[in-house]
């Protein structure tokens, strides 16, 4: 990763994103739950993809476009445990800054490390998360 100039972080690469991806997972695993900082951040990821789903609004603002597109396509790659691990290994604005090549082969990548992120206590919270806040139904992709 490159050095940050002022605040903003510098893109990840693919093998960065996935290793922080990873990392967020194992925590979220030994710890058997999310903190409390990173529900809120889960929920409001979630709320989107909700909203896009069920109204299907696009956001005025180009960045946001790109991030909610990101969010579906991880979500569709792996379901809400894999936007969980996301948002939590990466968070928003990491996710916003990655490169366009990270982006569009993110989600696929990660299907790689589905032992990694597609376990029964990461189902359990992103399940969890999802029913605080929503009405909508939670479905979980896990495909072999």
């Amino acid at each position: 990763m490159r050095p940050t100039t002022g605040s903003r972080q510098q893109s990840f690469s693919l093998a960065d994103a996935i290793a922080k991806i990873c990392a967020a997972a194992k925590s979220i695993n030994l710890r058997e739950n999310v903190k409390p900082h990173e529900r809120k951040r889960i929920q409001e990821a979630f709320a989107l993809l909700v909203e896009q789903q069920t109204t299907g609004a696009i956001p005025e603002n180009k960045k946001s476009r790109g991030y909610n597109w990101l969010l579906q396509k991880i979500y569709n790659a792996g379901g809400a445990q894999l936007v969980m691990v996301c948002i939590i290994g990466l968070g928003r604005w990491a996710m916003l800054s990655l490169k366009e090549q990270v982006k569009l082969y993110l989600p696929e990548e990660m299907k790689k490390y589905r032992d990694e992120w597609d376990t029964q206590i990461l189902q359990s919270v992103a399940q969890e998360c999802w029913t605080e806040g929503h009405i909508a139904p939670f479905t979980t992709k896990t495909q072999h």
